[in-house]
């Protein structure tokens, strides 16, 4: 997955990532192909917290960040499930 977000030039500058260990594992295999350009945080919240969860790290986007990636284990898409545009002044928000 990292290489092919790589090939789209979406290598993010930040990412927020569930604590879960899964979604640990499949991130440090992204982080090798990112290297150390992404600032890392990791939130229970993505494990456990639904749709509001997402939403919450949305609204703390800097203005300055224009890749960002959330990384869980089922995640819910808000967009997905009511076509509403995401919270959030960045263009490019990379949900996996």
């Amino acid at each position: 997955m990292g290489k092919g977000v790589e090939a789209l030039g979406l290598v993010p500058d930040r990412i927020s990532c569930s604590s879960a260990t899964r979604t640990r594992q499949t991130l440090d295999r992204m982080l090798k192909t990112f290297g150390d350009k992404p600032i890392v945080d990791y939130r229970i919240s993505l494990y456990d917290g639904g749709v509001q969860a997402v939403f919450d790290e949305l609204a703390h986007v800097k203005d300055k960040t224009h890749v960002f990636m959330i990384v869980g284990h089922e995640l819910p898409c808000p967009s997905a499930r009511n076509g509403s545009p995401l919270p959030t002044p960045i263009r490019n928000v990379l949900i996996c």
